[in-house]
């Protein structure tokens, strides 16, 4: 599984969660891409 720099308990995740986590990762990234492009002139 994918393991990001997280400030919380849930390391570990289990192999059931993997795709959810993948989802999380997505929404994550998505996130991230919209605030890079509004915090860029």
């Amino acid at each position: 599984p994918i393991t990001l720099s997280h400030s919380g308990p849930e390391h570990e995740i289990p192999e059931d969660d993997s795709e959810e986590q993948l989802e999380d990762v997505i929404d994550l990234a998505r996130v991230f891409s919209e605030a890079l492009s509004l915090a860029l002139p």
